[in-house]
């Protein structure tokens, strides 16, 4: 009889409970605003080419308002309507998009519905886009009748945003769409975009953080030192800190001032304890060991955890709980991409209205920044200062720093302590950001010497002449502004720190400068009027301008092409005259990645077969600060008419990224020999980071190695023939590089 009445109740309620699941309307137009084209600041929603297109609330698919594609021009057009979606908290391998279109009978344009792929190309390090579409064009069936439409694609493993899109492409255009929806696998759009998350309801400390120190101890320091590390390891490990259930930053604010405060180890462990505590118990754990650590780039260090006399029984097991738990892939702080390790930068606040005397905002910045690159940076075991001693060092400094200008300095010299060429930020608020209106300086071009020579390389004005020996500068020595500026420097490679500083030699608040040098063995002093500074390095002169003529390289029959200068349409023409050359000269001095189609033509015709010639790795999200090898990078094709004359390379201290990726591929080429000095050691997509007041500051994503773990980062370029430039080189307009690939190229 039980049973019976189960059954009687399933049959009478079960249409009920039908009837309230919601069908997923995030896709519908129902009661959307349209946003034109170019996207806007990567929000998700629909977006249009400016035209005609609207909401048409007449013809209605379900009670559901349509889109409605239209042009009135008579001549060809191309209207879009995409919806952007970003893949923040997405982990799929698959997207579906479904929708109902149907013509107009007077329609006369083709329409083509389709899924388009944004992604980040690791080996350019630029975004591209795949798209697949198809055509829906039988307007006899579907002029005035909704027809059913459906495509699938697997989602590339580096994709960061996904279009669903509708374009038509024709004249006197009249169509719409209807019923879209979205499923990544089978879970519906609606499941992903636009969650709400606990951690983003928290607003208490938006405006300040109220905590005010006294005086810092040696316990005090022992205590916030714990407190950073401690907090890291949980905003990184935490299941419902990754799952977006707190606002890490307030949390700190929280249970900071009593942990900052307390006596001794024994009160501090029982404030952890009881905060840990407060954050729920781990229901579910997961065997994270790593079997293979051939296949890891770097495996966090995590000892620290488990230091009994530091935390005791009680901690240690909690954190060993911690550590283990169940992770989904997603986490609210790391990005989701399968091959970019890409912190979530929306989910750190800029806190642009909050003042840099904010204490407690301080210690945020300082915690925030050391752990975001213990768990996130690929190259933190290899900093030249150890890493784990900078969180003690840096405390007081950020603490009880003594006006704005220590602080911004403070910040810069932290910034500089992963020696990443890639690092640059940017302020929205008034720190870091002063006026460059401000300063004066000279454009003049500056190198460095292997024999630790400062010289001008390029001069525009006419007291400095190339080869001129740089001194001083305002009296004060040359080395001695170098060293005092060292500390501030971005660079990955310490002989090439100094090249991030010669252009700010020159840089000054006043009128004039003076200058001392040394030319044809005389020292000379003399005052030269600056000009206003914009922030940048002077450009440096172009390579190549004449060279085919100054070094007769065409009755050599070696060809020469500069990255830098050669254009697209121009590569088919040159490979083709150049064919027979006996040798190839690629100038990647400065190169930093442009003319994409250059390089593309250049493998093609270069490298003989398929090759992998980099490894890439990446942050695995559910056990942050392991990098696994992620891909294997392949280059070149099977190409029985590639060149075989010789290759030869040239590369500086300002070939960075890109132009560094591209010289290891162009190595590949039979015959081939890198020339030059040692490259700036920076690869890959490059990571943005938000800290508060207003800082965005960025750093190498991924780690990027020859094959078999081979260390690129803070190595560079593998050189064949090192360059030794002298004062007289340079005096005499003479480029070594020249000469150097000449007589490799003329050798037997």
């Amino acid at each position: 009889m039980r049973h019976k009445l189960t059954i009687l109740f399933l049959l009478i309620y079960f249409p009920l409970f039908a009837q309230q699941q919601k069908e997923d309307s995030t896709l519908f137009f129902d009661d959307i605003s349209l946003n034109y084209t170019p996207v806007i600041n990567h929000i998700n929603g629909w977006y249009l080419t400016q035209n005609e297109s609207f909401v048409d609330h007449i013809t209605t698919y379900n009670r559901h308002k349509s889109l409605c594609l239209t042009s009135s021009l008579p001549s060809p057009t191309q209207l879009f309507a995409g919806y952007y979606i970003r893949m923040d908290d997405i982990d799929a391998d698959s997207i579906t998009f479904e929708c109902k279109y149907k013509y107009d009978p007077d329609n006369k344009a083709g329409l083509y519905i389709g899924i388009q792929q944004i992604y980040v190309n690791l080996t350019n390090s630029f975004k591209k886009a795949v798209t697949s579409s198809k055509i829906a064009n039988d307007q006899s069936i579907s002029a005035g009748n909704w027809q059913d439409f459906s495509i699938k694609e697997a989602i590339q493993p580096n994709v960061n945003a996904i279009f669903v899109y509708a374009l038509t492409s024709g004249s006197a255009t009249k169509v719409w769409i209807n019923d879209c929806k979205a499923y990544f696998e089978n879970k519906p759009l609606g499941d992903y975009v636009n969650i709400k998350y606990k951690a983003d309801d928290d607003r208490e400390f938006d405006k300040a953080s109220e905590i005010r120190l006294a005086p810092l101890t040696p316990v005090m320091i022992e205590n916030l030192e714990i407190l950073g590390k401690v907090w890291g390891f949980l905003k990184y490990y935490h299941p419902e800190v990754a799952r977006g259930n707190y606002n890490w930053d307030y949390e700190l604010f929280r249970v900071l001032p009593q942990i900052a405060n307390a006596k001794d180890k024994k009160e501090r462990n029982r404030l952890l304890n009881q905060w840990i505590d407060k954050h729920g118990d781990i229901k579910e754990t997961k065997d994270y060991s790593i079997s293979d650590s051939s296949m890891y780039s770097h495996i966090i260090n995590l000892d620290w955890i488990y230091d009994k006399k530091m935390f005791g029984d009680e901690l240690v097991s909690k954190f060993n709980q911690i550590r283990n738990a169940k992770r989904d892939h997603t986490h609210y702080y790391i990005q989701t991409y399968a091959s970019l390790t890409d912190l979530n930068k929306s989910r750190e606040p800029l806190y642009v209205d909050v003042s840099w005397e904010d204490q407690g905002f301080r210690i945020l910045t300082l915690f925030k920044f050391w752990n975001a690159m213990e768990y996130n940076f690929p190259f933190v075991d290899i900093t030249d200062r150890p890493w784990n001693l900078l969180l003690k060092e840096f405390i007081p400094r950020f603490v009880e720093t003594r006006n704005k200008k220590d602080y911004e300095r403070t910040l810069r010299e932290l910034f500089a302590c992963i020696n990443d060429s890639h690092t640059y930020y940017t302020s929205s608020s008034d720190l870091l950001s002063g006026s460059w209106s401000d300063y004066s300086t000279l454009p003049v071009q500056l190198t460095y010497t292997f024999d630790h020579q400062v010289v001008v390389a390029d001069s525009s004005v006419g007291e400095l002449k190339e080869g001129d020996i740089i001194l001083k500068v305002d009296n004060q020595d040359v080395d001695s502004i170098i060293e005092q500026k060292a500390h501030y420097a971005f660079a990955s490679i310490p002989s090439n720190l100094i090249y991030s500083i010669l252009y700010q030699l020159f840089v000054t608040k006043n009128s004039e400068i003076t200058v001392t040098y040394i030319r044809s063995g005389k020292k000379v002093t003399t005052i030269i009027d600056a000009t206003p500074y914009k922030g940048k390095q002077p450009l440096p002169p172009l390579f190549g301008d004449n060279y085919v003529e100054e070094y007769k390289l065409a009755s050599k029959n070696i060809a020469y092409i500069n990255i830098n200068t050669m254009q697209d349409d121009s590569i088919a023409d040159f490979i083709t005259k150049n064919r027979s050359a006996k040798g190839i000269i690629i100038d990647m001095r400065n190169h930093q990645g442009q003319h994409f189609r250059v390089n593309d033509a250049l493998i093609r015709w270069l490298i003989p077969k398929e090759v992998v010639y980099l490894w890439s790795s990446v942050n695995d999200k559910s056990n942050p600060g392991n990098f696994i090898c992620n891909d294997k990078i392949i280059t070149g094709t099977d190409n029985s008419n590639h060149f075989i004359g010789k290759v030869a390379i040239f590369v500086n201290q300002a070939t960075q990224s890109v132009g560094e990726v591209r010289s290891m591929i162009y190595q590949n080429a039979v015959n081939s020999k890198v020339i030059g000095t040692t490259t700036a050691g920076a690869v890959g997509p490059v990571s943005h980071f938000y800290l508060p007041t207003g800082v965005d500051f960025s750093y190498s994503a991924n780690g990027m190695y020859y094959p078999d773990w081979e260390s690129f980062q803070r190595k560079g370029v593998k050189i064949d023939i090192p360059i030794k430039e002298t004062v007289e080189d340079i005096r005499d307009g003479k480029d070594v590089w020249m000469e150097e690939a000449i007589q490799y190229i003329e050798s037997d």
